[in-house]
């Protein structure tokens, strides 16, 4: 924020004068009723008071006479930096310090044009579920684009919104997930090959000479494995957190129905 810009915020009809990022800390106790104890003088004395303009001195790469200062004549008074100036708030009242941390904030970035050093305004809880939802619309278009089944772009949605933005979406709006047709317990191609006698290996050439899945190739070239139509109905896909690095991913899995599916056509050993 430029040191040239100036602006007035009232409280109770009490003018608050700032200039630049410098708030008038005389006018904010006047506006506040003048309490016995808490002027800026005898704040800027106090122990906690001396210990926050210290550490906002240090952590700004800011003089002490740049954090905080006394203006003689008209206009004066005790200044501060806004984040002195807001802690100062808190000692004078709490519905004081919400007032601050709300008008000063917004007056100050207005006439600033936007190019304020003071922090976002945190969103209420409502606006950033609105936000989350967004967010999870869009992931969803793009997953589906980018050739996802609707079961595997919804959970992949739902992942990067709460990888995105901490919000667990099913949770916060109560979804409830849809019971399944088949059985809830899932078996992985390692799993299969227990049952059926044979390795992981030969379970995925089996289901893809039965038809059940396909093999594909990722950027990477690495080999993948996408259910068929005729695979879909005995198997989902599972949201799992990645093993080494934050995340999850959307593997497919079988229902146990499908080892009796190919049990008839497991190779007899020679």
């Amino acid at each position: 924020m430029s040191a040239l810009q100036k602006g007035v915020i009232t409280y109770n009809e009490h003018p608050i004068n700032f200039l630049g990022e410098m708030l008038c800390l005389t006018d904010m106790w006047k506006a506040a009723g003048e309490p016995v104890s808490s002027s800026p003088s005898e704040w800027q004395r106090s122990v906690d008071g001396e210990k926050f303009i210290e550490f906002i001195s240090e952590t700004q790469n800011m003089g002490i006479s740049h954090v905080i200062k006394s203006k003689p004549g008209k206009g004066g008074g005790t200044w501060a930096y806004w984040q002195v100036a807001f802690a100062y708030a808190k000692k004078l009242s709490p519905e004081f310090h919400a007032w601050v941390n709300q008008a000063a904030r917004e007056k100050m970035e207005a006439i600033a044009g936007g190019a304020s050093h003071l922090p976002p305004k945190p969103l209420d809880h409502v606006t950033r579920l609105r936000k989350a939802i967004a967010l999870h619309g869009s992931a969803l278009a793009f997953n589906k684009r980018q050739g996802m089944d609707l079961t595997q772009a919804r959970l992949k949605a739902v992942s990067t919104v709460k990888e995105k933005m901490g919000i667990d979406l099913p949770k916060e709006l109560g979804w409830q997930p849809q019971p399944l047709a088949v059985q809830e317990r899932t078996m992985n191609a390692t799993q299969i090959g227990a049952e059926l006698g044979i390795k992981n290996t030969q379970v995925n050439q089996l289901l893809a000479d039965q038809g059940y899945h396909t093999g594909l190739r990722d950027a990477k070239q690495r080999r993948v494995w996408k259910p068929t139509n005729k695979g879909m109905p005995f198997g989902r896909y599972e949201d799992k957190a990645k093993a080494h690095s934050a995340g999850t991913v959307q593997p497919w899995v079988w229902y146990p129905s499908i080892v009796e599916e190919l049990r008839p056509f497991v190779p007899t050993p020679a």
